[in-house]
């Protein structure tokens, strides 16, 4: 296996890294980008070495795996390094009668393989004509069509195991005629994977796929900042979970002062709520849009980026406090956050944040091709590191009622909730009888353990 790196930005720690369809080559996924991350790509199955130090260079890894790449990443990639990982028309059995493609089409395509059936294979997974000429019109030597077989027979063969990568979603082509459909919800529906359904043929853009998933931070910004006017009027379950989540802060304060640092202020629901609460004297911002000075403590510091970014760059035991509200359910690496948090936070220091779970604007799921993931409560309690103590993690669930659709329509619009997920799908007519719009927030605190240090004489 070979990986090259398709986009590269200087001191970037995320990577985008996508396993190929068989018979395409790097140059075929040049149009995957994502501000903020590399790019990069595993070809030529032809044998299973390959060198994974290329891993240590990132924090953060998504793996875009597609066809026949599923099963070659499963069996390539060590769980640990892995972020999130997302297949495309494809599984962890792709040679199957019951979850992959039917052995006997399987074997026949790789012992006749030859020019004319490699075009007959690539213009049956496009779907259409202008696909195939658009993507596929690739000239072949017998070389060429060689070394495909040998990827076919490796990947059939190959026996080494699988390692559990944490796949988050499973996409699957209603109009797959490579992997029947009926197999591929076999295998992915007893997993536990989220399944998502495109009316889509085997070949489906990985660029399209990137873009529903990976949180585009500019598009956020953009629809907060265009909300800024009529948020606070509206930000109904915002305001009543910057209450709930200081209140449950209440309970952690011991004392008043130090330094705090906000993400995702915002208007600031949350930040008036706290201040009676901490008071503290110094507070670092960081938000994607720039904020208004609030001018509530004695020294107030607005940094408006990649709140990851960030805190990734802070020193260690830099804040006595590191408080969210309803903001880091758009980061790329939750887990991560908190273990950074643990760090800059200072001895006996308070990690304080709400985010979504599992079941948040569920109404909203069927009308959108891939709604943003959530993580279950169990999975953020495993997130957090033996390094706090005093952890609480609250589940809460607030159902705003709307008297037509189109007032619930409105209420995205005005405050900016759906973020980067695909909406040009909502519509009064397509909601038709929805009045409601369920949150399921979950609120964290957690006291980090003091340290004792017992010095040399």
């Amino acid at each position: 296996m070979k990986f090259d790196l398709l986009t590269h930005n200087k001191g970037c720690r995320r990577l985008l890294l996508i396993f190929s369809g068989w018979s395409t080559s790097g140059g075929f996924y040049s149009n995957v980008s994502r501000d903020g991350w590399d790019v990069g790509v595993i070809t030529d199955y032809s044998d299973m070495s390959l060198d994974i130090g290329f891993l240590d260079e990132y924090d953060t890894i998504w793996v875009f795996a597609w066809s026949l790449g599923v099963k070659m990443a499963a069996v390539s990639l060590p769980s640990e390094k892995i972020t999130a990982a997302f297949a495309v028309n494809g599984t962890l059995n792709p040679v199957d009668d019951n979850e992959g493609i039917p052995v006997g089409i399987y074997n026949g395509t790789a012992d006749n393989l030859d020019i004319r059936n490699l075009k007959k294979f690539q213009l049956r997974m496009s779907g259409s004509k202008d696909v195939f000429d658009g993507c596929f019109n690739n000239d072949y030597t017998d070389e060429d069509i060689s070394a495909l077989k040998r990827e076919l027979y490796l990947i059939r063969d190959t026996d080494r195991k699988s390692d559990p990568l944490p796949w988050r979603r499973a996409f699957i082509g209603k109009n797959d005629r490579i992997f029947p459909y009926d197999n591929m919800m076999r295998s992915w529906s007893d997993s536990g994977v989220e399944v998502t359904e495109l009316i889509a043929p085997h070949y489906i853009d990985i660029s399209d796929i990137v873009n529903m998933v990976v949180p585009d931070t500019e598009h956020i910004a953009r629809r907060f900042a265009g909300s800024g006017d009529t948020y606070l009027d509206n930000a109904l379950a915002q305001r009543a979970i910057a209450q709930k989540l200081a209140a449950l802060l209440k309970r952690y304060a011991r004392d008043k002062g130090g330094k705090a640092l906000e993400i995702g202020a915002g208007k600031g629901l949350f930040t008036k709520e706290y201040m009676e609460i901490l008071s503290p004297q110094c507070i670092d911002f960081v938000d994607l849009i720039k904020l208004d000075e609030f001018g509530l403590a004695a020294s107030e510091k607005y940094f408006q980026t990649d709140a990851e970014k960030f805190i990734a760059d802070a020193g260690d035991n830099a804040y006595d406090y590191v408080l969210s509200s309803s903001a880091v359910q758009w980061f790329a690496d939750l887990n991560r956050f908190i273990i950074n948090s643990a760090r800059i936070l200072s001895n006996d220091g308070i990690l304080c944040f709400s985010t979504f779970v599992k079941g948040n604007l569920k109404e909203l799921d069927t009308f959108r091709p891939s709604p943003l993931y959530y993580f279950s409560v169990d999975n953020i309690k495993k997130m957090i590191p033996e390094s706090f103590e005093d952890i609480e993690v609250v589940e809460d669930t607030i159902e705003l009622k709307f008297d037509t659709p189109r007032e619930l329509l409105m209420h995205l619009k005005l405050t900016g909730v759906g973020g980067f997920a695909p909406s040009s799908g909502l519509s009064p007519f397509r909601l038709r009888n929805m009045k409601s719009l369920t949150f399921r927030p979950v609120y964290v605190l957690a006291r980090k353990k003091t340290v004792n240090t017992v010095s040399k004489s």
